[in-house]
C-alpha cells in the first residue's frame, strides 16, 4: 500500500477538522475520493468510479457549466478507483485499471460521450495497475506506466501491447510529454520506496532510459506542470515522514533537475493547473502530518514567485481538479479529515489586481483616512515635500472620485482621526506649520462637510495612538512633545463637551508606537520610541507593552514582545488576539497578543521586513475565503536610508492567515507607498492613498477589490497525465462535535475468547503535577482541557502489544468514554493492518473489561454515540469511569491494551474518545500510548485534542524510550514532532534539555534520560498529533505522553 494512506490515519488521530464553507458547494453523490475527472470536447467534466466508506463505484457523472449541476451517466462496467481516465482524440475517454476491491485491474473500458456508455476494450493490460499513470502520444496512441510495465493502447483496434523495454517499478510517479513529443517519467514509489530517478519514454523505439540526473529530491503523490518555455515544475509530494514543500525544475535540454523557489506550504496529493497567463496553480491537497487543505497557491515562472491565490471553500484532498472553458476550475470530492467530501466547488481563480485612481486633490503623506457612515472615505492632512497640509478631501466609491471639503482649522501631520459614535471625526494633536508639535483638536462634521475647534489636550503631541473606548470617548496615548522627548502622558476626549482630561501615566514614555483595543474593552499598546530618563542619544526602541483599564484609568505592565520595536501595526483578530507585524527599527518575527495570559507568541515570519506599513483585517464577505485574514501594505524597507531620513518604499503586499500562523505574497500595489492610508470600504474593496513613494509624496490612491476571474487556461490539445493518485479515505468515522451524554452503567466484564499478554512494564500513565499558573490581567474563560487521545503504531506481541494509558482528575462526577481498537478497516490504507484487534480496559482496582468484536456486547449503546467501528472484528467499549480520589492511591488511572487474536499483528489504532460535557469539572489530565516504534509507516503517531474553552492549555508532550529499562528492545533515542491541525509543525525535540529544558524541568515531568524528548507548550484549542519516530531510524519499543497541566 502507498504511503498516502498514512495520512488518513493520521487524519483521523486528528479528529477530522472540516473546513468552513463561505461560499457554496455542488452536490457530488454519491460521495467519492480516488475517482477520475476528465474535460470532454463539449465542455463537461466526466467524472468516474472512486471510493468513499462504504464501497468502490462503477457510478458515473457529468458536470455541466452551463447548468452547473451533476447528472448522472452510464456506469462503468466494473467498479474502480485509483484508476486513470484520459480523453482521446475522436472524443472518447479511455479508463485504465484501478482497484477493485480486490487485486488491482487489468481491464480497461471506453466511454462514448455520444452514447453515455462505457465498453471493456477488447483487449487488456499484460499486469494490473492501480496509482499508474495514463499519458496521450502524439500520435493518439495513449503509453500506461506503472507496477514496472509499459503498455501502449491503439484507440483504432482497442489492444494493447508492451514497450519494448519495462520502465522502472513505480507507481504514483508523474508522467508528462515534453515539446519533443518524448515523455518524462519521474519519481513515485520505486519498488515501495519513495525514489528521485527519472527515465525518458522513446515513442519511436518503445524504449525507456534514465535522465542524465536525477530529481534532486524523492517524491511520490506530486506535480509534474509542462510550463510554456517546454521546462517541467515538479512541486510537493510525499517521501519520509511529510509532505514536501520544495520544487525543482526539469530541463529537457539537460535533462537536469534544479532547485527551485519554495511553495509555502508542504503539500501532497494536490492537483496543478496551467494558467492562460503562464502561471501555475497548485490547489489543496495534505499538508504534513494532519491537515488537508484549502489554502491555494500560484507559482509564476517569470518571477519565480509563489503568492496567495482563492482559497477553496472546504479544505480537501484526493480530490480532482479539472480547469473548464471558462477558466474557472471544477475541483470534485476528495476528503478531509477520514471523511469523503460529497461536494465539488468551482474555484473562480484570483488575480488581486489593484487599479489606480488616478490623483487624489492633493499629495499627501502622513496623513489620515477615516470612513464615514455614508461609505465614504475622508482623508485628512498629512504633508507634502514642502509643507504640512490643512486640506481635507472626500473620496466616494460610487464614483471613484475625491473632492475637497472645508479646510481643517490648522494644517498637521502624523495626527490622531478617530470616528466617533456620532459619525464625526475627532482630529488632534500632530506636527503643525511654524508652531511645531500640536495642542489643537477639531471636528468634523460630515453633513456640513466643515471642521470646528474644540478644546485643546492637555499635553502638546505628535506621533502619538488615538483609540474609541466602548464607552464613546477617545484615548489618546503618548507620542512626541517639544524638543523631540517621548512622553508618558495620556489623556481622554469626551465627545459631548468635546473637552479633554487626564487619565494616568504610561509605564514608559513612547512615540511610534501602536495600540488595539481589546475584546473586554481594555487597550493594549506596545513598542514605540523611548528616551530613557528623558536624555539625549537617539530613540531607542522598546519591547515593553501595557495595558489601560477604562475602568480604573490606570496603565499595568504585561509580557514583553520578543523584539523592539516601532512603527510596526498592531491588528485585533477574530479570537480576540491581536496580531504584531512588521516595525522600522529591525527585521522581527511577526508575533501574536494573547490577552488571556497578557504575553506575546512569534509567528511568521514576513514575506519582507518592513515598518510604515498599514494592516487591514479582512471583514467584507466579498473576500469569500480571505474574510479573517490580514492584508498587509507597502511600508518602508529596512535597506540604506534615501530620501527625507526615509527608507526604500515598498509596493509589495502579504497576507497573514491566523489559522497557519503564515505570511505569503499576495500581489503588488501599482506604486511603492510608506506613511500611506489603507481602509476597507462597505463594498469590500480596499482604498490605499498617498504615502511616500520613490523618492517623492505620491498624489495617487488606487484600489484593491476582492477575487475576480483569470486569464482563460491555456487550452491543452493532448491532455494532461493521470492525475495524481489521491489518498483513499479513512474508514473509521468521525465523531459527532459535540456527542450528548447520556447516563449508562459501567458495562459488566466478559470473557476474554483469547489469552491476554504480560506486558513486563507497567502500562499506567504516572500522575500529573499541578503547577501554579500566573495569574492574567484579565477574567479566566473556561478551561480548554483534552478531550481524545488516538494513536497508531505497529501491534505484535509481548511486550510489544499496543497500551495506552489515561488519568480522569479535576472532579468528582465520573465520565463517560468510548475506547475503540481499530484494525481491519486500515486495510488497504495502511500496509499490514491489525486483522482482528481484541481491546482490554484495565481499571484501578483490578476490574479489566474486555472487548473482541464490538457488536458482541453493547451494539445499541455503541451505535448510539456514532462512534461504533465500520468493522465487526474491531473492538469497542463504552465504561463510566471514576475520576482520581486524592484519599485513594492510584485512583482515576485506565489502561487500555490492544493485541492481535490468535498472537496476530499488524498496524492498529487505539482511541479515547470523550461522550461528556467537555467543560464538565473531570477530565482527562493525561493520555499515553506505548508500542514499538519502526520507521516510515509505523512510526508512532499519538493524536490529541484540546477542546474549545476560552484559553489555551499548557502541555507537555514527551517520547520515551531509555529509561524504560525494564523492558528489551526500548526505543534507544526517540526524536518527537508536534503538529497542529493545519499541518504545521508546532515544535520539534531530539534531546529534551535542549530546547526549553528549565521550564520543562520546573513541570515536574522532565524525562529521566537526557536522550529522551519533550515540547512544552501554551496550545490553542485544536487538534494536533505528535509524532515519535527513532533517530537514525531506530528502532524499539516507545512512549508517547500528554500530560495537561491546568
Amino acid at each position: 500500500m502507498d504511503k498516502h494512506g498514512f495520512f488518513f490515519t493520521l487524519a483521523a488521530v486528528c479528529l477530522f477538522q472540516i473546513g468552513t464553507a463561505q461560499g457554496q458547494t455542488i452536490p457530488l453523490l454519491p460521495e467519492r475520493t480516488s475517482h477520475g475527472a476528465t474535460l470532454l470536447n463539449s465542455g463537461k467534466v466526466l467524472i468516474s468510479g472512486g471510493v468513499n466508506e462504504t464501497a468502490t463505484l462503477a457510478s458515473a457523472l457529468l458536470y455541466d457549466p452551463m447548468t452547473g449541476q451533476m447528472t448522472p451517466t452510464g456506469a462503468l462496467k466494473e467498479a474502480r478507483s485509483n484508476h486513470t481516465s484520459t480523453l482521446l482524440p475522436d472524443g472518447r475517454v479511455l479508463v485504465t485499471g484501478g482497484g477493485g476491491g480486490g487485486l488491482p485491474l487489468l481491464s480497461a473500458e471506453l466511454y462514448d460521450p455520444a452514447t453515455g456508455v462505457f465498453t471493456t476494450t477488447i483487449g487488456s493490460m499484460s499486469v494490473g495497475q492501480v496509482n499508474h499513470s495514463a499519458t496521450l502520444l502524439p500520435d493518439g496512441t495513449v503509453l500506461i506506466v506503472g507496477s514496472g510495465s509499459g503498455n501502449i493502447f491503439n484507440p483504432a483496434t482497442q489492444t494493447f501491447t508492451t514497450t519494448v523495454t519495462s520502465p522502472a517499478n513505480r507507481k504514483s510517479h508523474e508522467a508528462v510529454v515534453l515539446a519533443d513529443g518524448t515523455v518524462l517519467i519521474a519519481g513515485g514509489y520505486v519498488d515501495a520506496i519513495s525514489s528521485r530517478s527519472a527515465e525518458i519514454y522513446h515513442p519511436e523505439s518503445k524504449t525507456f532510459t534514465p535522465t542524465a540526473q536525477t530529481m534532486q529530491i524523492a517524491r511520490a503523490n506530486f506535480s509534474a506542470t509542462l510550463l510554456p518555455d517546454g521546462q517541467v515544475l515538479i512541486a510537493g509530494g510525499f517521501s519520509g515522514t511529510s509532505p514536501h514543500k520544495e520544487t525543482e525544475i526539469y530541463n529537457p535540454a539537460t535533462q537536469t533537475f534544479t532547485i527551485d523557489t519554495s511553495m509555502y506550504y508542504h503539500r501532497s496529493n494536490h492537483h496543478a493547473i496551467l494558467q492562460g497567463d503562464g502561471r501555475v496553480v497548485v490547489i489543496g491537497g495534505v499538508t504534513l502530518e494532519s491537515g488537508f487543505l484549502a489554502a491555494n497557491e500560484v507559482y509564476d515562472p517569470a518571477t519565480k514567485v509563489w503568492s496567495t491565490y482563492a482559497p477553496l471553500i472546504e479544505n480537501r484532498g484526493g480530490h480532482t481538479a479539472t480547469a473548464l472553458q471558462s477558466g474557472n476550475i471544477l475541483v470534485a470530492g476528495g476528503v478531509t479529515g477520514n471523511a469523503t467530501l460529497p461536494t465539488a466547488e468551482l474555484l473562480d481563480p484570483a488575480t488581486l489586481v489593484f487599479t489606480s485612481l488616478g490623483n487624489m486633490q492633493d499629495p499627501r503623506n502622513q496623513h489620515r483616512a477615516n470612513l464615514l457612515e455614508n461609505g465614504t472615505v475622508l482623508l485628512t492632512g498629512g504633508s507634502t515635500d514642502a509643507l504640512n497640509l490643512s486640506s481635507a478631501e472626500v473620496f466616494n466609491p460610487a464614483n471613484n472620485s475625491f473632492s475637497l471639503v472645508g479646510s481643517m482649522v490648522d494644517p498637521r501631520k502624523s495626527h490622531t482621526a478617530s470616528t466617533l459614535t456620532d459619525g464625526r471625526v475627532l482630529v488632534a494633536g500632530g506636527k503643525g506649520g511654524s508652531v511645531g508639535y500640536l495642542r489643537s483638536a477639531e471636528v468634523y462634521d460630515p453633513a456640513t462637510q466643515l471642521f470646528h475647534s474644540a478644546t485643546s489636550m492637555i499635553g502638546v503631541r505628535a506621533l502619538h495612538t488615538a483609540t474609541l473606548l466602548n464607552n464613546g470617548q477617545v484615548l489618546e496615548v503618548g507620542g512626541v512633545a517639544t524638543g523631540g522627548v517621548s512622553v508618558k502622558t495620556s489623556e481622554l476626549f469626551d465627545p459631548v463637551t468635546e473637552t479633554f482630561s487626564d487619565t494616568g501615566l504610561l509605564n514608559l514614555q513612547r512615540k511610534r508606537h501602536r495600540e488595539a483595543l481589546l475584546l473586554d474593552g481594555t487597550v493594549l499598546v506596545m513598542g514605540g520610541n523611548t528616551l530613557p530618563n528623558g536624555q539625549g542619544g537617539g530613540d531607542r526602541e522598546t519591547e515593553t507593552a501595557e495595558l489601560y483599564n477604562p475602568a480604573t484609568g490606570m496603565w499595568s505592565q504585561v509580557g514583553d514582545m520578543a523584539a523592539a520595536r516601532s512603527e510596526h501595526e498592531a491588528t485585533l483578530l477574530n479570537d480576540g488576539t491581536v496580531l504584531i507585524s512588521g516595525g522600522s527599527a529591525a527585521a522581527a518575527p511577526g508575533e501574536i497578543y494573547h490577552p488571556d495570559t497578557a504575553t506575546f507568541s512569534q509567528v511568521g515570519p514576513m514575506v519582507q521586513s518592513r515598518g510604515r506599513h498599514v494592516a487591514i483585517h479582512l471583514t467584507s464577505p466579498a473576500w469569500n475565503g480571505l474574510v479573517g485574514k490580514v492584508l498587509i501594505f507597502g511600508g518602508s524597507s529596512l535597506g540604506g536610508q534615501i530620501f527625507g531620513g526615509a527608507q526604500q518604499a515598498q509596493d509589495s503586499v502579504e497576507m497573514y492567515d491566523p489559522a497557519t500562523g503564515m505570511f505569503t505574497l499576495f500581489g503588488t500595489m501599482t506604486e511603492p507607498r510608506q506613511n500611506h492610508t489603507a481602509t476597507e470600504l462597505n463594498d469590500g474593496r480596499i482604498l490605499i492613498a498617498g504615502g511616500v513613494g520613490r523618492p517623492y509624496v505620491s498624489a495617487t490612491a488606487e484600489v484593491l477589490a476582492g477575487p475576480s476571474p483569470s486569464p482563460t487556461p491555456i487550452p491543452t490539445p493532448t491532455p494532461t497525465p493521470s492525475a495524481t493518485p489521491s489518498p483513499s479515505p479513512s474508514p473509521s468515522p468521525s465523531p459527532s462535535p459535540s456527542p450528548s451524554p447520556s447516563p449508562s452503567p459501567s458495562p459488566s466484564p466478559s470473557p476474554s475468547p483469547s489469552p491476554s499478554p504480560s506486558p513486563s512494564a507497567s502500562p499506567s500513565p504516572s500522575a500529573t503535577p499541578s503547577p501554579s499558573v500566573s495569574p492574567t490581567p484579565t477574567p479566566t474563560p473556561a478551561e480548554s482541557k483534552l478531550l481524545n487521545l488516538s494513536t497508531r503504531s505497529d501491534v505484535e506481541t509481548g511486550d510489544k502489544v499496543m497500551i495506552g494509558g489515561f488519568i480522569l482528575s479535576g472532579g468528582t462526577e465520573p465520565k463517560r468514554l468510548i475506547i475503540r481498537a481499530i484494525g481491519p478497516s486500515l486495510d488497504p490504507l495502511v500496509n499490514g493492518a491489525l486483522a482482528d484487534p481484541v481491546l482490554e480496559l484495565h481499571e484501578p482496582d483490578g476490574t479489566v473489561i474486555t472487548n473482541d468484536n464490538w457488536k458482541s456486547t453493547q451494539e445499541k449503546e455503541l451505535e448510539a454515540t456514532g462512534l461504533a467501528p465500520t468493522n465487526e472484528l474491531e473492538s469497542a467499549i463504552v465504561a463510566v469511569l471514576s475520576p482520581s480520589d486524592p484519599s485513594v492511591p492510584g485512583s482515576g488511572l485506565y489502561t487500555a491494551i490492544v493485541y492481535g487474536k490468535n498472537n496476530g499483528t499488524g498496524v492498529g489504532l487505539v482511541e479515547v474518545y470523550d461522550l461528556d460535557d467537555p467543560n464538565g469539572a473531570t477530565y482527562m489530565a493525561n493520555i499515553s500510548t506505548r508500542g514499538f516504534v519502526q520507521t516510515g509507516e509505523n512510526v508512532m503517531i499519538g493524536g490529541f485534542i484540546i477542546g474549545e474553552g476560552g484559553q489555551t492549555g499548557q502541555v507537555v508532550v514527551r517520547a520515551i524510550g531509555p529509561s524504560l529499562t525494564s523492558i528489551p528492545e526500548a526505543l534507544p533515542d526517540p526524536v518527537l514532532s508536534l503538529f497542529d491541525a493545519d499541518g504545521m509543525l508546532v515544535a520539534q525535540n531530539d534531546n529534551w534539555a535542549d530546547t526549553n529544558g528549565a521550564a520543562i524541568e520546573a513541570t515536574g515531568l522532565a524525562p529521566n534520560d537526557s536522550r529522551e524528548s519533550a515540547i512544552l507548550g501554551d496550545l490553542a484549542p485544536g487538534a494536533y498529533t505528535a509524532v515519535v519516530e527513532g533517530k537514525a531510524g531506530s528502532l524499539g519499543i516507545g512512549l508517547v505522553e500528554v500530560y495537561y497541566i491546568p
